[in-house]
């Protein structure tokens, strides 16, 4: 790896590592301390979709990624990327339960009227959820693409995982 690609995997963690105690912050809000995520349920998440863009701009290709990190008996997910899509479009996002103890994070699409765009868009999008510590995997996909799994390793250290970039969600 070059020397740029090391400082930009090394501003991800740490950014993650920030991002990721945010929004086990802002979840504790949601999660009553006495409730924590169950297997099988869907698990309280926050999603945020920032700038919006001209997808004709040469992207970042290592800035799309996901942390995971075990906090007592959860884990806490977030996630980072950037992800082209339709004109007059913006992008959504719901993380799931997908049976027992597998957890989708699924990216879509919803028409809007507030741009007049004639060429596909470019949006920053992140998010974090706190699931059970003994999940078998998580599953990222945009449309009806998969796009990353991510299978519990049942580590105790963060993990990072690189997600391309910008992620294609032409439908």
């Amino acid at each position: 790896m070059d020397t740029r690609t090391v400082a930009l995997l090394v501003v991800a963690v740490v950014f993650g590592i920030l991002v990721g105690a945010a929004g086990a912050t802002a979840l504790q809000d949601d999660i009553q301390s006495d409730q924590e995520p169950q297997l099988g349920e869907d698990p309280a998440y926050y999603f945020s979709a920032g700038t919006t863009r001209a997808a004709d701009a040469a992207e970042n290709p290592d800035a799309g990624w996901v942390h995971e990190v075990q906090t007592d008996d959860v884990i806490v997910v977030t996630g980072n990327a950037t992800v082209r899509h339709p004109a007059n479009t913006s992008v959504d996002l719901e993380i799931r339960a997908a049976g027992r103890d597998d957890y989708v994070i699924q990216l879509a699409t919803e028409p809007t009227n507030e741009t007049k765009a004639s060429s596909p868009q470019v949006s920053d999008v992140q998010w974090g959820t706190s699931i059970p510590k003994d999940y078998g995997s998580i599953e990222l996909r945009a449309g009806d693409d998969r796009i990353r799994i991510i299978e519990n390793d049942e580590a105790t250290t963060p993990r990072l995982f690189s997600l391309p970039n910008p992620i294609d969600l032409q439908e």
